[in-house]
């Protein structure tokens, strides 16, 4: 079959052809680009589970000493390894109603109290002083919440000075409790900050209660010397958004004001709650500044360079197909003439 050019239709894909290049080399170039910004970005990881005065229940000073430049905003994060939060029923162990502040009819109940959510078991309840009360927030997720807490220092190499992050950041006296106050200081939006460390859409979703019902406790039966967060607390938001595999950072802080140089050191105080040996896990902290594209770029880089790669493989193929036809087009043609 011909086209009105006397050629085979196969040479009609030029058009097509030429797209599909113009495309793929554009995909390369994004991706090599993408690929090289992303090594802008500098990470930093600490394990400190293996630390010698990093036991439960006690706290710890470590050290990671600065590589290479780290500008503001700087994310400071912990890890885990070996704690898998996509198992199904842990992933399911939630109640969505009571993360949004919904209360059973209080006409029904005669008080307020928690609307009851089968979502949550097998973690639902605990006994307090022998009488069986809802946990708030209920389930498995919210009650392995992350409890370790950290504070940091800065030592500047250039003048030898000590800055601290989080001046308001101080413990308990020795085996005291975690009261509510002593936690919502643990931060400092100029050096130090909370805000932000969570996806903005997430916020939707955790609305406090106005105060804990009689029915219900914040007194999570896995956590010790400290309450369960309320759930706008964006640390709570943080640890409810599961992780995909067992090993994983979450965002802590961020840190803000300073710009961290080679040799200056970065002193951080771990105060130790969150026990990883009974899933035989291990626990760190990294820094992160994260590329022009932010965290991940590097693999949307690779992406893009693969989709460019298999479009111009694809016009190669086309290019030799074509070829192959206009050559036996050409061949049956002599053959007619003769």
């Amino acid at each position: 079959m011909l086209s009105k050019a006397g050629l085979p239709l196969i040479w009609d894909f030029t058009k097509t052809w030429v797209v599909v290049c113009f495309t793929g080399i554009i995909c390369l170039i994004l991706g090599i680009k993408i690929v090289e910004d992303s090594k802008k970005a500098v990470f930093l990881q600490k394990r400190y589970d293996n630390l010698e005065d990093c036991k439960i229940g006690q706290s710890c000073t470590f050290d990671i000493v600065i590589e290479e430049e780290m500008k503001p905003p700087i994310m400071f994060y912990y890890g885990l390894t070996n704690f898998y939060q996509n198992h199904r029923v842990y992933v399911r162990s939630r109640s969505f109603e009571q993360l949004k502040a919904v209360y059973m009819d209080p006409e029904q109940t005669g008080e307020k109290v928690l609307l009851k959510d089968t979502t949550c078991d097998p973690l639902s309840t605990t006994k307090v002083g022998g009488v069986s009360k809802d946990l708030y927030p209920c389930g498995l997720i919210a009650n392995s919440f992350f409890t370790d807490k950290f504070s940091a220092e800065l030592k500047k190499k250039s003048d030898g000075s000590v800055v601290s992050l989080c001046e308001d950041c101080k413990p308990p006296p020795t085996g005291g409790e975690w009261t509510d106050e002593i936690v919502s200081k643990w931060k400092s939006e100029k050096t130090w900050s909370k805000s932000d460390i969570t996806w903005s859409t997430d916020k939707d979703f955790f609305i406090n209660f106005d105060s804990v019902p009689p029915s219900a406790t914040r007194r999570s039966p896995k956590i010790e010397k400290m309450n369960l967060p309320w759930p706008e607390d964006q640390d709570l938001q943080v640890w409810m958004r599961t992780a995909k595999a067992g090993d994983f950072i979450k965002p802590y802080r961020r840190i803000h004001g300073h710009t961290l140089k080679p040799g200056d050191v970065f002193k951080v105080t771990a105060h130790n709650h969150f026990r990883v040996d009974e899933f035989d896990g291990q626990k760190s902290v990294a820094l992160l500044t994260p590329g022009p594209l932010g965290q991940g770029s590097k693999a949307l880089g690779q992406i893009y360079q693969a989709i460019g790669v298999i479009q111009l493989f694809i016009v190669f193929m086309m290019i030799v197909v074509a070829n192959f036809n206009k050559q036996g087009f050409e061949y049956e043609e002599i053959l007619d003439v003769t």
